[in-house]
C-alpha cells in the first residue's frame, strides 16, 4: 500500500500573504501597554493560521472556540 504525503505547508508564506503581520504592527503601534491583550490576539492569529493550513490539506478544522 502506497500512501501519498500531504504537499508541504509554508506557513511563513502563509501569514506573510495572509497579512497578519501588517495588523499585528498596527495594533503595536497604535496601543500602548496592554501586553497580555497583544499576546492573546497573536496566539489567536496563530491559532487561525493554523486551522487554515489545515483546511488546505483537507484535515478536519472547526470554527475557533474562544472560551
Amino acid at each position: 500500500m502506497n500512501l501519498a504525503l500531504p504537499p508541504n505547508i509554508d506557513l511563513a508564506a502563509l501569514y506573510r500573504d495572509s497579512g497578519i503581520g501588517e495588523v499585528l504592527a498596527e495594533l503595536d503601534r497604535d496601543l500602548v501597554g496592554l501586553a497580555p491583550v497583544k499576546t492573546r490576539i497573536r496566539e489567536i492569529a496563530a491559532h487561525l493560521l493554523v486551522e487554515r493550513a489545515r483546511e488546505s490539506l483537507g484535515l478536519a478544522s472547526g470554527a475557533p472556540t474562544l472560551h
